[in-house]
């Protein structure tokens, strides 16, 4: 993990993410916890805008911003692309931020799911998987 000052700029940049490897060796070891919000939302998912997943437009900018390896390209994500995440510490910041970097494992562009998976790589605070998506279940997201 890389501790920064917010004004010293990004330094960990989208090539060196790609060269990290996962920083766990089995998500099957590690702990597992689900949190589910449910929308209150009648389904289907195409009625409603959604793109703000793809563009990873997930946190507020006072807790993480990022570099996103398919925005910088100009093109939509894909499997083994990389997002470099600045967050502040702590959140809301005193002028810190800290550097971490994940890879893309899936994505779910399905009728009932749209979203993406990732790990996290050496040097995350975090260990191993999360998935960000919306989900068509029982008629409601």
């Amino acid at each position: 993990m890389k501790i920064l000052r917010r004004a010293a700029g990004p330094r960990l940049t989208l090539v060196q993410a790609h060269a990290l490897r996962p920083n766990f060796t089995s998500v099957d070891a590690l702990p597992e916890t689900t949190s589910r919000i449910p929308l209150g939302a009648p389904g289907p998912i195409e009625r409603y805008r959604t793109e703000f997943l793809f563009d990873y437009d997930i946190f507020p900018p006072s807790i993480m911003g990022a570099s996103v390896q398919w925005r910088n390209e100009g093109r939509a994500i894909r499997v083994g692309d990389v997002i470099v995440q600045r967050a502040a510490l702590p959140p809301f910041g005193l002028g810190l931020c800290a550097e971490f970097a994940v890879r893309i494992t899936e994505i779910f562009d399905g009728p009932t799911k749209i979203g993406f998976a990732y790990q996290t790589l050496a040097g995350h605070a975090e260990r191993g998987d999360s998935a960000f998506f919306i989900e068509d279940v029982g008629g409601t997201l």
